[in-house]
């Protein structure tokens, strides 16, 4: 079975993927990776990250919390040792 995704969803698996690589992004950086104008990597952002405002991490994008899934991914670590 082949999966057809919209130009739409997949450039929002690319935030995705890179927030598996970091934690924290810069709207450049993501700019960057998706290749995509800024304004379509705001609106994606908007709909599934949260803008930092205070210190340490002022100016940076973070997924929101129901998308996170860091934890889960420390206790595969650990399983792994």
């Amino acid at each position: 079975m082949h999966v057809i995704f919209t130009n739409a969803l997949y450039h929002t698996i690319k935030i995705f993927r890179a927030f598996e690589q970091h934690q924290f992004y810069k709207l450049p950086d993501l700019v960057k990776r998706t290749n995509q104008p800024v304004n379509y990597v705001k609106n994606a952002l908007a709909k599934i990250a949260t803008y930092r405002t205070a210190p340490p991490h002022k100016g940076f994008w973070e997924l929101k919390p129901e998308y996170r899934n860091y934890a889960a991914k420390k206790e595969d670590m650990d399983a792994d040792d």
